[in-house]
This record gives C-alpha cells, structure tokens and sequence, in this order.
C-alpha cells in the first residue's frame, strides 16, 4: 500500500501566504469589485477579505479603508486588462469622499459609488460602456471582531458537499487545539455578525501577532500580513492578537498545544464539488482527530492512503496542516461515453488510531484523458509527502471558485 507522509519534508517548510488576493489572483479569485451592470473592473489588490472570497461582491468594508482601483474594460473589451477610468466620472452617495482616484470611507453605512459615462477616444473603437454604479456597505469597526478563518472547512460548507465525519472546527471563543511539535498555518478575517461574508479591509493595515501565555514559547513563521505558521510543544499556549490602528488588538483566539496521548478518536470528512445537486469529483479530505472533550485536535501529521482503488492524492499541499490533502478523482479512467459511477477507499493512521472512507463520486467521458503524476492505489509502495502553507492548493481553491461561480450565476 502506498503511504504518504509529510514529516520528510520539514526542511522544505515556505513562507507563501495563504491570502487569497496575493496568491490566486491568476486563477480567478476575487481581487476586484464589478459594479452593477458588470461594464467594469475595479482591480483592488491592495485590500484583503476571505482566503476563498477574496474581495468579491457582497463583502462588507471596514470603515476607514481607502479603496484605490484600477479601472479596467473587463468583459466588454477583447483587452479586458485595458485601463477606461478617464472615461467616466465618478461621485460618491454615503459616508466617503473621492480623492485623488481613491474612495476614503469615513462611516458606517451604504455607499453608492457611481461612473457616469464620459465621452473619450475609445468610443471611435466601438465601446459600448454606459453608465453604471457600485454599492458598498460599510460597517463600523466597533461591530467587527477577527477569528480564526477555517477556510476549506467554510468554504465547503458554503458551496460543497461534505461526506464522512463533521470537520469540526474550534468555536469562536474556544482555543484553537493543536498537536505538539506539529505545524499549523492560522489564517485571520474579521467578521461582522449580519454579513456571511468576511470583512474587507486594507492588507498593509493589519498585523496578526502571537502572544505567548503559559509554557514554552511557539515557533512563529510570518506569512503574511493577518498569517502564521505555528509550532508549538505541549502546555505551549498563546494568543493570537490583530493588531489593527481601527480595532485595537483584538484576541482571534487563543492556541493551545497538546500531547498525541489526548487524542481519542479519528475520522474523515471528504469535500466534493457540488454538481446540480449531486457529488461531482472530489477535492479534499481531512482527518478529524477530536479528545476526550470532544474537541478537535488540529495538525495531526496522519500517514495518508489508498486501501481500494485510485485517488490522485497530495498531503498537506498549501493546506493548514498535515491532517488536510488535496484529492482528485481524475485517476481513475473515464467512461467512453456518458458518466460513470467511480469509487475509492481513503484511509488515515496516526498513533495507533486508524480510520477508513468510502469515496463515491460521478465521473463524465472524457476523450483526451491521461493518467495525473499523483495517483495513489492500494499496490504502490513509495513514500512521500509536503509542508503545510507550501505549493499550490489548486484542487480545493479552483474546486471553491467554479461551485461559488455557478452560485453567483444562479443568484
């Protein structure tokens, strides 16, 4: 049986970040704002939200953010990259004021941000572009706290189908658990009690800090500017603060590092894609250790396998921690015709414990398939594995953006 580790690559360990503006922006992920009538592109990469939501619409604003964007054709020009800002004048309805090209937000409340449509040299080429207006809504710092942002786990439970045992996250309130000598990469969003959706505010603003409170003192890698990655040992506890000039240093939660002896049970929940209402393929796993309490144990280094047929599989990759990895059902040999029922067997082991899922998913014809380099089945025999917070998280990100793309399209 192939089995897949991470522990042999802790010297490989990287400082990418997390973010979803920084890192995905080429694949698609929310880094600008479209105004109603989606005739423009609002490039705002210096501002920051959700790992999975980025900045996209329906994203409350932190008042005092500044808003700077590059104005762009987007759909309506064969060079969507092309800047069309001096084509339109602009003027602000809410608590804001235009300034040098940046909106300056000022106070809670709904902003209407409107273009009106100017004459201008491309109209010879044929643009098409009329008037059109964005509304913002922004929301006091008063009513805003950071947490933790468990972000496959929220992203899935938003947009994706979930099968095997409840990925159980710590509450807001309750620490943050985490294995000994185990690495873990924190993410931070702020929150705001009416909106689903993380708060928007500017990147270079905000600072997470690890603060410890009792034993010895974490590792802390910085990556990013509300992101770390932790490595704690046993009776190690910190505080994580965001620090922030709007809210003060607000607690997101405090970690506490724990003994593999606390761990009492191991399961695993399975993410797929949600196709029409049906499980499409399959993007994620991770293996939920809880303690005696109940509560989940996070950063578990699980050995990863395949025990019945085969998975394109990947421990940890850009992930938070070893008990998370990417899977694709794409190993598997397509039908020639129609789709097909496919089905695997994934299975964890860490310390004794041990835990077994079915995985069942739907699988469409596809004339140009060939065999992925990552495919696991029960007869292989090498060992291999990755770090927590390296590479890229392509299955489960891609997987997150096309499901909240056909939501978008629905709405």
């Amino acid at each position: 049986m192939r089995h897949l580790t991470a522990r042999s690559v802790l010297a490989s360990a990287s400082t990418v970040p997390l973010t979803c503006i920084s890192l995905f922006g080429a694949l698609g992920c929310a880094t600008s704002l479209s105004p109603a009538a989606g005739q423009l592109r609002l490039d705002v990469p210096e501002l920051r939200g959700g790992v999975v939501e980025g900045v996209g619409a329906g994203a409350p604003v932190l008042e005092g953010t500044r808003v700077c964007p590059t104005i762009r054709c987007g759909d309506l020009c064969e060079n969507r990259d092309l800047e069309v800002g001096h084509c339109f004048a602009q003027r602000i309805e809410g608590p804001g004021f235009l300034e040098s090209g940046c909106l300056h937000t000022t106070g809670a409340g709904p902003i209407a941000w409107s273009f009106d449509r100017l004459p201008c040299e491309l109209d010879d080429s044929g643009y098409a572009a009329t008037d059109d207006v964005l509304e913002l809504t922004v929301v006091a710092a008063t009513e805003v706290t950071a947490r933790i942002d468990f972000w496959p786990e929220r992203g899935i439970a938003r947009t994706g189908v979930l099968e095997g045992e409840p990925p159980i996250v710590a509450a807001p309130g309750e620490a943050l658990r985490i294995l000994e000598e185990s690495e873990f990469h924190v993410s931070v969003m702020l929150v705001h009690p009416s909106f689903a959706a993380p708060v928007v505010y500017e990147a270079a603003s905000g600072t997470l800090r690890v603060s410890p409170t009792a034993g010895r003192p974490p590792v802390v890698v910085n990556t990013g500017p509300a992101e770390v990655r932790l490595t704690g040992f046993e009776g190690t506890r910190a505080a994580l603060h965001f620090d922030h000039p709007a809210l003060g240093s607000p607690i997101a939660s405090e970690v506490a590092f724990v003994a593999p002896e606390t761990i009492v049970s191991l399961g695993i929940a399975v993410a797929y894609e949600a196709q029409d209402g049906a499980r499409g393929n399959p993007m994620g796993a991770r293996a939920v250790a809880l303690d005696r309490g109940g509560h989940p144990v996070m950063g578990i280094p699980v050995t990863w396998g395949v025990a019945e047929g085969r998975l394109g599989l990947t421990p940890a990759d850009a992930l938070p921690g070893f008990d998370y990895a990417s899977v694709d059902g794409g190993c598997a040999r397509p039908p020639t015709q129609g789709q097909a029922t496919r089905s695997a067997t994934l299975e964890v082991d860490f310390a004794g414990h041990r835990a077994t899922q079915e995985v069942t998913w739907i699988q469409p014809a596809d004339a140009g398939w060939s065999e992925p380099g990552d495919c696991v089945a029960p007869q292989d025999g090498c060992q291999c594995g990755s770090n927590p917070g390296t590479g890229a998280r392509f299955p489960w990100i891609l997987g997150l953006l096309l499901l909240q793309r056909r939501s978008t399209r629905r709405r």
